[in-house]
């Protein structure tokens, strides 16, 4: 079984500079958050870029690989591919405070950082918020939804 602690990155001894750190991310890492989006089969690599110094630490995130989704017309199931970027700059301070997006405060004393949350975040708002199967957008799909949809439509729906 998977745990959180396995996305924890400690920086305490590693030197002022640039370090990488690279996560495969599939399945068994969305088990560990509570979630109610529909996709399956997540395949993805994750690389940071951590960048240490003296007053702070700056992770450059990036992502790269696939997911299936169905598609929002044609119900049919397909491989969408994601690739995405952020930034996360990490300083320290009396308290742990993560309500900024972009910034992590942790406690002075603090040795490693956890990223977990930010790759879950990082994937979740690279997903579409409309799925259409490419098939659809191009005008290739000959699915049964798609016709009936058609027929019954009074205004012309984008794609059918």
């Amino acid at each position: 079984m998977e745990t959180l602690k396995k996305y924890d990155i400690c920086f305490r001894t590693l030197s002022i500079g640039n370090h990488l750190f690279d996560f495969r991310i599939n399945e068994d890492f969305f088990k560990l958050f509570t979630f109610d989006e529909q996709f399956e089969q997540p395949d993805l690599d994750i690389h940071i870029e951590l960048e240490k110094n003296i007053n702070f630490l700056l992770l450059n995130f990036e992502q790269k690989g696939t997911v299936v989704l169905t598609c929002d017309y044609s119900l049919d199931k397909f491989e969408h591919p994601l690739t995405s970027q952020e930034q996360l700059l990490v300083k320290f301070g009396e308290s742990f405070n993560d309500q900024n997006d972009q910034i992590l405060t942790i406690p002075y004393g603090e040795a490693r950082v956890n990223v977990a949350k930010y790759i879950y975040q990082l994937f979740m708002l690279s997903l579409p918020k409309i799925r259409i199967h490419p098939e659809v957008q191009n005008g290739k799909s000959h699915s049964k939804v798609l016709e009936i949809l058609a027929k019954h439509s009074v205004e012309k729906i984008p794609y059918l």
